[in-house]
């Protein structure tokens, strides 16, 4: 594979990042050439056989080693890119995940958003969310789990974790926009 890659001008000797995406978008190609602009040495394609399309890419690891999370980071963020592109893409992908902290924190003056920010910046510990909210750690306990309920996305779990954190990307580019 690293061969094959190679002779596509993708240098995985150092490890690299598979990232697929389902395209909800006007632009499908668009997504692909993102992808392939934006991370030099970036392989990426465009598969439409069946609706909805997805984009297919490997990205190579940077020449400085970054941590994992870093690495999910820059995707994550290459995804919010390619969103933002399609403006109401990015608001359906917030309405998707955080919305429901979003109103619930509105309505009953909660913590659910900042709580769930504390935990993935906390590298999903929650004694040390605990320790960032000033809160016990049964109470961080309780809240992620009153996320699952709301969002029906387990922060518990790596790929739901993820979606979460986009979605409070999304949250972040949208709320100047968002009413009261």
């Amino acid at each position: 594979m690293t061969r094959r890659a190679a002779r596509l001008g993708c240098d995985l000797s150092r490890g690299a990042i598979a990232l697929v995406a389902e395209i909800h978008s006007s632009r499908p190609g668009h997504a692909a050439a993102l992808v392939a602009s934006t991370h030099s040495g970036a392989v990426a394609e465009l598969l439409s056989e069946s609706p909805p399309p997805r984009v297919y890419a490997v990205l190579p690891a940077p020449e400085a080693p970054e941590p994992a999370d870093a690495a999910l980071d820059s995707a994550g963020s290459l995804l919010l890119r390619a969103l933002a592109s399609e403006p109401e893409e990015v608001h359906r992908f917030y309405e998707d995940t955080v919305e429901p902290l979003v109103a619930h924190d509105a309505r009953y003056r909660t913590d659910l958003l900042a709580t769930l920010e504390a935990y993935l910046a906390s590298d999903y510990n929650m004694n040390a969310t605990a320790r960032a909210i000033f809160a016990h750690r049964h109470t961080v306990a309780h809240r992620l789990g009153r996320i699952k309920e709301l969002t029906g996305l387990d922060p518990g779990m790596g790929e739901d974790r993820e979606r979460l954190g986009l979605g409070v990307k999304a949250y972040r580019i949208l709320a100047p926009t968002l009413p009261g």
